[in-house]
């Protein structure tokens, strides 16, 4: 197995916008369902995009952490999902 080369799926929402060498940041445009809702790390309301940066120049560090944010995102789905079920 090649460590050297990335599987593109593995990068997704990963992006690192000043160049190579630089911090990771994630973004991903908000589920239509979510937008206007607070943020769970600042308390803001969600726009069209979820952009974060991760402070860290690691690679497997930055996806540890966009799993932790996408883990968030799927969490604040099923609560809206929920409220509007029971609303």
């Amino acid at each position: 197995m090649d460590h050297k080369t990335v599987d593109q799926d593995d990068m997704q929402y990963l992006t690192q916008p000043r160049g190579p060498g630089k911090s990771w940041v994630f973004r991903m445009l908000t589920p239509p369902h979510l937008i206007g809702m607070p943020k769970p790390w600042d308390g803001k309301l969600l726009g069209k995009e979820i952009k974060r940066g991760l402070t860290t120049r690691s690679l497997p560090e930055a996806r540890k952490r966009r799993d932790a944010l996408l883990g968030d995102m799927r969490r604040l789905s099923l609560e809206a999902a929920r409220g509007s079920l029971v609303a």
